[in-house]
């Protein structure tokens, strides 16, 4: 299982869109290249950083068999990133934002992030076709998610996984 520093590596990354939108919006309303190529640089620095925990993830974590009693797809959840997320970039008026206070925002939440067993979809995961579900397992408290680059059409074609996180499973061949 992944250590809290990738978990935060994990929640941080998620935001490298975030970053390419806050380029866009910054560019055409301040005509300025300084601020939107920082926050590229950040972009692809939070993704090469994702891009390395996630393969070191998949070569060393162990396998367990496991048996889920029903799962559902949860791809769903793209559209609402895309409008809770990024769409506020879009008529963001930069002058009004107090940068500390949203900055303290930011730190107290990848705290409660890092420090809790909830894990959302990861957006750069869905880029590189990966499918989320959830899945229910007999006997165990809570629903898991699950990552896997095939769809999956029966409960009983996951029968392999790594976890990741607590709640974090990836469906293993």
């Amino acid at each position: 299982m992944a250590n809290r520093f990738q978990k935060f590596i994990y929640f941080l990354s998620a935001e490298a869109p975030i970053m390419f939108v806050f380029a866009a919006v910054w560019k055409v309303q301040k005509n300025s290249w300084k601020v939107p190529i920082i926050s590229i640089v950040i972009g692809i620095l939070l993704i090469i950083l994702f891009e390395d925990f996630f393969r070191k993830a998949k070569s060393t974590l162990s396998v367990l068999d496991v048996e889920g009693s029903e799962f559902r797809c949860i791809d769903g959840w793209m559209m609402v990133y895309i409008t809770t997320y990024l769409f506020p970039f879009v008529s963001l008026k930069f002058g009004d934002v107090s940068w500390i206070i949203l900055g303290i925002i930011l730190l107290i939440i990848m705290a409660i992030l890092v420090f809790s067993d909830h894990v959302t979809p990861h957006p750069l995961l869905f880029f590189k076709g990966y499918h989320f579900y959830e899945l229910k397992v007999e006997r165990l408290a809570s629903d898991y998610k699950v990552i896997s680059k095939e769809q999956i059409r029966d409960v009983k074609d996951i029968k392999k996984v790594s976890r990741v996180f607590e709640f974090l499973l990836i469906r293993m061949r």
